[in-house]
């Protein structure tokens, strides 16, 4: 395996784990990675390693979140060496970074966290979102990989990731990162996450007028499309740039 999907694995890896962690920390899950001294694993592990602990966490979890938990999802194909591959000594390392700083984070800061680990932008005025209702749909263009409908969520409490939001992505860092706002946002399955980074899935007659919000980032950070233009692409929707 080439050493660029190599780190890609990893990156994800290093990722999931957390985004595991943070929802056994929010009583989403058995405590299998924080549970004290790893007790239940320890009973059975036998000659396993941590790697193994990994594999078959991601497996279980794929099963509700294939985004971000396969990595066949993420990469777009299965790789000859999967988590269970990575050095025990490297994952060990990743579990002791589970620390409660980082588990009980805010959700603006895990978003950066995971932004700067991918290399995915960071930098937006979040403030600007618009609330979300419950009747709206929100399609999030290429580039964030679901961020900036996770913070708009935040204060609409009537609105729900896998029924009001749909995140557009262009590369394996995005659908990466939108699986891992899926499993913080509590929204299973990925129907929500389409691969389109020329808009044209979304342009498409049957899509186009369905969407009330549009966001994005502005071209000043990095966005690919200005507002005018995008607002003759969606003429139904708000558009929102930040």
């Amino acid at each position: 395996m080439s050493d660029f999907i190599l780190d890609r694995r990893n990156t994800l890896a290093r990722c999931l784990l957390l985004a595991l962690a943070r929802r056994e920390q929010a009583g989403r899950g058995h405590r299998r990675l924080l549970e004290p001294g790893r007790a239940t694993w320890a009973q059975f592990r036998g000659n396993l390693s941590a790697s193994a602990l990994l594999a078959i966490l991601a497996e279980d979890a794929s099963l509700r979140f294939p985004l971000p938990a396969s990595l066949a999802a993420v990469l777009g194909s299965a790789p000859r060496h999967g988590f269970d591959e990575i050095p025990e000594g490297q994952v060990a390392e990743w579990l002791g970074e589970l620390k409660p700083a980082l588990l009980e984070s805010s959700r603006v800061e895990l978003l950066a966290h995971y932004a700067r680990s991918l290399d995915l932008p960071h930098r937006y005025a979040g403030a600007d979102l618009h609330k979300i209702q419950a009747t709206a749909k929100v399609l999030e263009l290429p580039g964030t990989g679901g961020q900036l409908i996770a913070r708009a969520l935040e204060r609409s409490p009537d609105a729900y990731l896998q029924v009001n939001g749909t995140v557009l992505t262009q590369s394996w860092a995005e659908r990466a990162m939108a699986g891992l706002v899926a499993m913080e946002c509590d929204a299973p399955d990925t129907h929500f996450v389409v691969d389109d980074p020329n808009l044209v899935w979304a342009t498409n007659p049957e899509h186009r007028n369905t969407f009330t919000l549009v966001f994005g980032l502005s071209p000043e950070k990095g966005g690919r499309w200005d507002a005018p233009t995008l607002a003759s692409r969606f003429p139904a929707a708000t558009v929102v740039l930040v």
